[in-house]
């Protein structure tokens, strides 16, 4: 069972989340991981992603994607820039 985590501010952390809750690739993420977010003093927060009992771990190249398409298209969407 994999574990990857990110920590970051905290609006990095709710963009990630948003994206997970909204894209078809991040409703996929929820399939095999377990995600939970901790909180890391003032203004940083930390998000795990854990594998799912008798799910494969994906790929590194697929969090990778995912980074791309929360900072290339979901962030430009959210903040409204074109």
């Amino acid at each position: 069972m994999a574990k990857h985590s990110y920590t970051s501010e905290t609006e990095n952390i709710k963009l990630i989340k948003s994206a997970l809750q909204e894209t078809s690739q991040g409703i996929g993420f929820t399939g095999f991981y377990d995600i939970k977010i901790n909180k890391n003093g003032e203004d940083n927060l930390t998000i795990s992603f854990t594998t799912k009992e008798g799910k494969k771990d994906l790929k590194p190249i697929e969090f990778f994607s995912l980074g791309i398409l929360i900072g290339r298209d979901f962030m430009k969407k959210e903040n409204n820039i074109e």
